[in-house]
């Protein structure tokens, strides 16, 4: 079974996106913590928060796409609030989509994308 990798400093938030998901999941709170997970196995989804506190999330995006293990995982970016201008630059950047807001809002956006939810 594939794995979800969610990487949130936020651990409430990170929690709460698990808690909704059906398949598998994983989450790491630092950029460091998920590159460590990310040697362990593969990951079909990485659910990535922009702001960490160790890497820029746009940075640890750019390091998944450039390693053969990450490079075709699916990437949600992670907002704190909605922000247009961020949000058009992740999809610019190859993003499946973009996350903000709170709980129910994240919980819809995940089931129109067709995620398995509980």
């Amino acid at each position: 079974m594939d794995t979800i990798l969610i990487i949130d400093e936020n651990s409430r938030r990170a929690a709460f996106i698990a808690s909704v998901l059906t398949e598998r999941t994983q989450t790491a709170a630092s950029a460091r913590d998920a590159m460590e997970l990310m040697s362990k196995g593969s990951h079909s989804l990485i659910i990535l928060s922009v702001s960490l506190p160790d890497m820029d999330g746009f940075e640890l995006y750019e390091w998944l796409r450039l390693n053969p293990p990450t490079r075709s995982s699916r990437v949600w970016f992670l907002l704190d609030r909605n922000d247009e201008q961020t949000a058009a630059a992740c999809m610019r950047l190859g993003a499946c989509g973009v996350l903000y807001g709170a709980p129910a809002q994240i919980s819809a956006r995940l089931r129109r994308a067709g995620l398995p939810l509980r």
